[in-house]
């Protein structure tokens, strides 16, 4: 069986291409699903502020849910404060924070992040 006239060459020239563009679709989907990788990690439920060697430092702990570890994995932590300008707006400002370590080279089971706090360090930018 085959196309004998101009039109049915046409019309299976058509179908055929989107039959090939049909599966390349569904694979790219199919993979698209598969190969998207989720941090999957976990925020300790409270936050810690402690004394440590006559320093205050606030502290909570991150730990990794996955099977495997998680290969340069890096943090930032923000204060998001609610200010009222001078001209009487009220406005969300970010303010990042320092931290003591901001990155681990492999992040397997845990970590602790942890931003020390004194009056010396000025919040405002």
């Amino acid at each position: 069986m085959h196309p004998t006239t101009t039109v049915a060459h046409v019309l299976v020239g058509v179908e055929s291409l989107l039959g090939v563009m049909g599966c390349a679709l569904a694979t790219g989907i199919v993979f698209a699903k598969f190969s998207r990788s989720t941090a999957r990690v976990r925020f300790s439920d409270a936050v810690v502020v402690h004394e440590h060697d006559g320093r205050k430092r606030l502290q909570f702990r991150l730990a990794n849910e996955r099977a495997t570890e998680v290969v340069e994995a890096s943090v930032a932590v923000y204060l998001i404060r609610d200010e009222v300008t001078e001209t009487g707006d009220q406005m969300r400002r970010f303010y990042p924070l320092e931290l003591e370590r901001e990155a681990t080279s492999v992040f397997s089971y845990s970590f602790i992040v942890i931003h020390w706090l004194d009056e010396t360090r000025e919040t405002q930018p």
